[in-house]
This record gives C-alpha cells, structure tokens and sequence, in this order.
C-alpha cells in the first residue's frame, strides 16, 4: 500500500507556478508513483476544479475549514481498491465538534483534520487515515498531536492509523515528540539518513532537517514500513507545488 502527502499550495503563483499549470504536473506524479491514498493540504475550490480529472480512478471526501476560509485537507484514496466505511472532521482546537481556532499560536485561523475508515476490497482489512495541517506554534502543534491520539483511540484502538499533514514542525520539536508518543515516523523508522528538506518555495534545496515539515505517521500491528521517499521532481525548472511530497509503501 503506498500513501502519499502533498501540500498542493493554495494559491495561484507567477512565473508558471499557477494552480492550473502546477495541476499537470500533479497528475504526472500520481501517474507515475500510483499512490493508493492521498492525502492533500491547502486544498481550495479551484483545485478541487482540477482535481476532478483524476475521479475515474479516485473516491475522496472534502470539508472547508470555515464557510469564509475555504481551504481543505482532503483525501483521496483509489476505488478499485478501497471501500469507504466512515468519514468525518473535527478542528484541531479545545472544541474540535465545531469551527474553532486552535490555541493562539501561528495564522489564527481554524485548522481541520479530516479522516476516513477505509476497508481494503481484496482482504477486508480495516484502516484508519487523518490528513491536516498544523499551525506552526508549539504549544497547537504538541496539543493537535494529542486530540488527534484522541480521536485515534476513540475510533479504534488496534486499527491500522496513519496520519499525514504539512505539520508545520520539525523532527524532535515538541509537536513531534506529541505525535510520536503514539504513532512512528516513517522516515525515520526506515530511513533516518534521508533529511531531504519538503518545504522549498520553488527553489531547489537539498538536506535541510528546518524544513523538513511533511511527515506520514503510522502504527498498528502487523504494520511494516518499507519505503520512503521525498519527490523532488520538477519539471524544466518549474515545481508542482512550494513543498515537494512525500511517499511510503507499507505492507499490513
């Protein structure tokens, strides 16, 4: 099974870097590392326009953050392979059943998680999968981490769980430590050597653990991580996104 993240970035850019033109350039990864879930961040309505071009070989489920802030971390996930069981979203905030912000810290905005169960045709195995996007402060990152545990437990102890995001932190940040008292890091579970950065704002860069932010966490018995890798491809100089993606292969 191979789980991808990718903050898309919301924005139209200059200089070839506009949603439309970055589109392509997604849809040549994902044809090229078939994934089998995707977890996207800052998704917008004007990617979901393009994103409809790939609905022949992917289900997904979306949910804005707010009615005025329309941006999304949806997934994704292929329907020749995967039934849906459940679905839903909650905000990374002391009252996570309602739109709320989180505590205090980074763009003061709501941050959503949304997740899916997910039961896998071939075996009738059972998932769970979160995708979102923290806020950038200590203090939200290390108690995002920890609703998120929450919800992980109350939805399933024992389950498979993965969790992808732009996390907006760093490896060993607090918010890190959070994530990791329940869940494995991939990268560095199989793959600790690799410090490729994610986060390159349409530069090309190299090993930079600062902006390494973009991780896929896992857990579960009987959960094998077998590889892991930051995909910095581009295209005659140009980037499909501001941070590159990442993807892992699993065996359940």
């Amino acid at each position: 099974m191979k789980l991808m993240t990718f903050n898309l970035r919301c924005n139209d850019d200059p200089n070839g870097h506009s949603i439309g033109e970055r589109a392509l350039r997604i849809f040549d990864i994902l044809k090229d590392y078939d994934p089998d879930i995707c977890g996207f961040q800052e998704v917008v309505p004007k990617w979901m326009e393009e994103l409809a071009a790939i609905s022949d070989r992917f289900d997904h489920v979306i949910t804005y953050r707010s009615e005025t802030s329309k941006e999304a971390t949806p997934i994704f996930w292929r329907k020749d392979r995967f039934e849906l069981v459940d679905q839903g979203h909650f905000w990374l905030s002391k009252t996570p059943e309602v739109c709320s912000k989180g505590w205090g810290g980074g763009f003061g905005i709501p941050r959503i998680c949304s997740y899916v169960a997910l039961k896998e045709l071939a075996s009738g195995k059972v998932i769970h999968y979160y995708n979102t996007h923290f806020d950038g402060s200590e203090r939200s990152n290390r108690e995002s981490g920890q609703l998120i545990i929450h919800k992980a437990e109350e939805l399933g102890r024992g389950v498979p769980v993965f969790c992808t995001a732009d996390f907006n932190m760093t490896t060993y940040s607090a918010g890190w430590f959070s994530m990791r008292s329940f869940f494995k890091d991939v990268r560095e579970e199989i793959a600790p050597e690799n410090k490729q950065a994610t986060l390159h704002i349409y530069k090309e860069i190299g090993e930079d653990m600062n902006r390494l932010i973009d991780f896929i966490f896992y857990t579960g018995q009987g959960v094998q991580a077998k590889s892991y890798e930051v995909i910095t491809r581009t295209y005659d100089g140009l980037f499909p996104s501001d941070h590159y993606g990442i993807i892992a292969e699993f065996d359940l």
